[in-house]
């Protein structure tokens, strides 16, 4: 698969995944609106389980899955 240029979100909606996934049950450490190496490994994870393409980037497609997702009552680790 060819490299591809990540599209940046805001720090805003960086934060709502973050919420979104600690709200799921991951061990999130900080909701700062930053993709450090936490929010990347634990995006990879939901990304997995979810069988949704891995990248481990916090993206628009992410935090979209993440909403259509909200309210189902499954808990994806």
């Amino acid at each position: 698969m060819p490299w591809t240029t990540p599209k940046i979100i805001s720090t805003k909606e960086i934060e709502e995944i973050q919420e979104r996934l600690k709200a799921r049950g991951l061990p999130i450490e900080k909701i700062d609106g930053k993709a450090g190496m936490n929010t990347r490994n634990l995006i990879g994870q939901y990304q997995q389980t979810s069988g949704i393409r891995v990248d481990c980037w916090p993206g628009a497609d992410v935090l979209a899955h993440l909403r259509r997702q909200a309210g189902n009552g499954r808990r994806v680790v």
